[in-house]
């Protein structure tokens, strides 16, 4: 029989303090699993319609009970060895007018980092920015981000957003070879207003590549992705 989690527990908290924000989250899966994230931002206000938000990430992951031996499958972990991961995220972003730069920072370490349905695309899964169509969670790994964005808005058309994003990441252990994988994402956003105000469709297209350069056989490995989804949302306002 499969193994069962009786549950799952998150819990979590927000401050803010002469403008510092604090986040710290906390998740326990009995038995199984647990995860601590916290995460303090700042934003600079520069004049001129400029301001520069900072952001520092960090989280940890460890086996905590008798069911973490399954976690070998992700985690690569030996048997009876203990589970555990971390990560640091750094995010810098640029906001001039209705434009935006940012840069991305992340490094894995002691062990993967487990998530759901890694590099499926299920960007957002986990606390870091470098969750993108990869997930850029692999031991030793190394990513760096790059995403510039613009609003539509002094172009008359304040419902339109787009974003490009760059990734790119190597040093992954635990792989006969030098890995490496990279990715370019773009996001386009638009927002109905007036009778249809609250839905929003989204154009989301990835492409990206995992490469193996395997020194003893002198061949490259390759694991290509291009795709296309689009995304429909109503948001209906409840008040009580």
């Amino acid at each position: 029989a499969a193994n069962k989690i009786d549950h799952i527990r998150i819990i979590g908290a927000d401050y803010e303090l002469a403008g510092v924000g604090f986040n710290v989250e906390q998740l326990m899966a009995k038995d199984y699993l647990k995860k601590s994230f916290a995460m303090v931002d700042y934003t600079f206000e520069l004049g001129n319609e400029m301001s520069l938000y900072l952001d520092a990430r960090y989280a940890k992951a460890e086996a905590d009970g008798k069911l973490a031996s399954t976690l070998g499958s992700e985690g690569k972990t030996a048997e009876g060895e203990q589970y555990e991961s971390s990560f640091v995220n750094l995010n810098a972003i640029l906001n001039f007018g209705n434009a935006y730069f940012g840069v991305g920072y992340n490094k894995v370490k002691d062990g993967d980092f487990i998530t759901a349905n890694s590099n499926e695309g299920n960007n957002g899964v986990f606390n870091s920015s470098l969750s993108q169509w990869y997930d850029y969670n692999l031991e030793g790994e190394e990513a760096y981000m790059f995403t510039v964005g613009y609003n539509f808005a002094d172009l008359n058309l304040p419902g339109l957003n787009a974003a490009f994003t760059y990734a790119t990441a190597d040093g992954a252990k635990n792989f006969e070879s030098n890995f490496e994988r990279k990715e370019w994402n773009t996001n386009i956003t638009y927002a109905f207003s007036g009778q249809l105000e609250g839905l929003s469709l989204r154009w989301y297209h990835a492409t990206g590549e995992v490469t193996e350069t395997v020194k003893s056989k002198e061949a490259n490995l390759h694991d290509d992705v291009d795709a296309n989804r689009f995304y429909l949302v109503y948001s209906l306002p409840v008040s009580f």
